[in-house]
């Protein structure tokens, strides 16, 4: 990619300026496929939601609600 600037601060993707000798193919490839890895990662790293456990939770509450009321 000819001349670049400093890139972005988070994924480091290059700062163009005037002078920049652009390959827009190969260049935009590269830096499309730096922002998919990303959102692939972090999709990839969130956590799996279980209703179940919320659904054990409710119950336990239930369970102690109807001890305390005929406590």
């Amino acid at each position: 990619m000819g001349t670049t600037l400093n890139g972005t601060t988070n994924y480091n993707i290059p700062y163009l300026d005037g002078s920049t000798h652009v390959n827009f193919v190969g260049d935009s490839t590269t830096i499309l496929d730096k922002i998919d890895t990303t959102i692939k990662t972090v999709y990839d790293n969130i956590p799996q939601f279980d209703p179940t456990e919320i659904e054990n939770d409710i119950s336990d509450l239930q369970s102690d609600v109807t001890n305390l009321d005929n406590g």
